[in-house]
């Protein structure tokens, strides 16, 4: 049987009885949230800018050291990592 070249099948996803599809809840389910330890922050802001949601805004309140904390919108953060490469003081854990 001689094999040809010619178009794939078109492949919808299985959809549930309420119309989700099983791979988008699965999606939801692994998606990675930054996690800070307000404690080992001193305030210098750099995972502010670095965010590209906005999920960090700056707070005037202070943590045990005197620093100005941050906090993380976790409905916004997408898990990027990015908060995590850029703070030199280790204050972000991805999970």
């Amino acid at each position: 049987m001689p094999i040809t070249n010619g178009p794939l099948p078109m492949f919808r996803e299985r959809k549930r009885k309420d119309n989700q599809s099983h791979d988008s809840k699965r999606r939801k389910k692994q998606m990675a949230k930054a996690k800070a330890d307000t404690d080992l922050c001193k305030g210098c802001r750099l995972c502010v800018g670095v965010c590209p949601v906005k999920a960090i805004e700056p707070l005037t309140e202070v943590n045990k050291k005197g620093y100005e904390i941050i906090r993380i919108d976790e409905e916004a953060c997408i898990g990027c990592g990015q908060c995590y490469v850029m703070c030199p003081d280790y204050v972000f854990t991805v999970e």
